[in-house]
């Protein structure tokens, strides 16, 4: 599958489904362009203060790593709940749906509406292991 590099995402925001409720709660993305199995994102949220600025606080992550290619137009679905990940097969003219689940017992979406949801290329963020040290040693 060919990656269009002015589109680093490659997913707009169609919703988030039943906010609050842990068991139907969802966000629901959609493949711009072909996204090839391997390629790997961040997803989180944040809030806003009384002012309405974001708070810099981090409250959930979640990373997804695509299983198989997802073609464009296909629903790319993250579940709160646990479960197995999965594809539903395409319905008649219809795309196949593309399901990943979190795993958490606790709503991530809040039913008001001070959240932001992002989506970010994992390729964008640089990272570093670093060896546990004892302080006192």
């Amino acid at each position: 599958m060919a990656t269009n590099s002015k589109d680093p995402v490659g997913f707009s925001f169609v919703r988030i489904t039943d906010r609050g409720d842990v068991e139907t709660e969802r966000l629901v993305l959609k493949a711009q362009r072909d996204i090839p199995k391997g390629s790997k994102y961040l997803i989180f949220d944040n809030t806003f203060n009384e002012n309405g600025n974001p708070v810099n606080r981090h409250r959930h992550m979640y990373y997804l790593r695509i299983e198989e290619d997802v073609p464009s137009g296909e629903l790319v679905v993250i579940w709160t709940k646990s479960a197995e990940n999965d594809i539903l097969p395409a319905a008649e003219g219809k795309l196949r749906t593309h399901r990943y689940f979190w795993g958490l017992k606790k709503s991530v979406w809040n039913k008001d509406t001070d959240e932001v949801a992002h989506v970010v290329p994992f390729t964008d963020i640089i990272s570093q292991t670093f060896k546990a040290v004892r302080s006192g040693k």
